[in-house]
């Protein structure tokens, strides 16, 4: 089985004593169901983290929302055979829901060759009603499919948003690992427009945008708290250790 592994590169020594998780097998933090993170693609969001993919599994869940086998929204890494893997983000809708895989060769470089990524997907219920994805602050060019939403958003509420591979989601255990996670109420970043994301090692404050953010420090225990203090998460399988 692959393990999920936190090896910050270009750390300086102050940061070497930054606790970590270390990630084996199924592991995934269920961070339940707030309200303010409750049918957020019901208006407009973005979710954002740090990962690496070293996998060879078919699918690297990220973030979602729902059951593994009933998604209400999820952010996730696919396998997509010649092209190796490459991002996909969907939002659930009662006729067509809102389906995203980003196509071409962009994005190879880093989610093939097991490298640091941030990466990111928005969703807006009051524009086109597309999902967007970008990798290190690139949006992707173009996608080999792009369906908008139509009709109603399915709701999530009561749903519980999970980090991670929850009970096998991707069919089998993903290899890789992940830094600092954040939900934000809006379309963080302009829609083909490049940007520059915060840092691995400096995870971005709380504003008024922000509904969750993990940075992953706490070091022992199951807890991972959330910095807005309404959506802390639970560690399953998973251990701590330092850089």
């Amino acid at each position: 089985m692959g393990s999920f592994r936190f090896l910050f590169p270009l750390l300086d020594a102050a940061a070497d004593e930054k606790a970590v998780i270390v990630f084996g097998g199924s592991t995934f933090i269920n961070c339940g169901s707030d309200a303010s993170i409750d049918d957020l693609q019901d208006a407009a969001f973005t979710v954002d983290l740090w990962m690496r993919n070293d996998s060879t599994a078919p699918f690297f869940p990220l973030a979602f929302k729902g059951l593994p086998n009933d998604t209400k929204w999820s952010f996730q890494i696919i396998y997509f055979g010649p092209y190796g893997y490459g991002l996909t983000g969907n939002v659930k809708a009662v006729t067509q829901t809102a389906n995203s895989r980003a196509a071409g060769a962009w994005y190879l470089a880093e989610l093939n060759a097991g490298e640091w990524c941030h990466v990111l997907m928005t969703y807006d219920d009051g524009g086109d009603r597309k999902v967007y994805l970008a990798i290190n602050g690139v949006w992707a060019p173009s996608y080999s499919l792009q369906d908008a939403a139509i009709d109603a958003i399915v709701s999530d509420a009561s749903e519980d948003l999970v980090i991670g591979d929850r009970v096998g989601i991707g069919g089998s255990v993903p290899d890789g690992a992940m830094a600092w996670a954040r939900i934000s109420d809006n379309v963080r970043y302009t829609v083909g427009v490049g940007f520059t994301p915060p840092e691995i090692d400096q995870p971005p404050e709380v504003d008024a945008n922000t509904v969750a953010l993990w940075r992953m420090d706490e070091g022992s225990g199951t807890a991972v708290s959330d910095e807005t203090g309404n959506n802390d998460g639970t560690l399953s399988n998973g251990s701590w250790s330092t850089l």
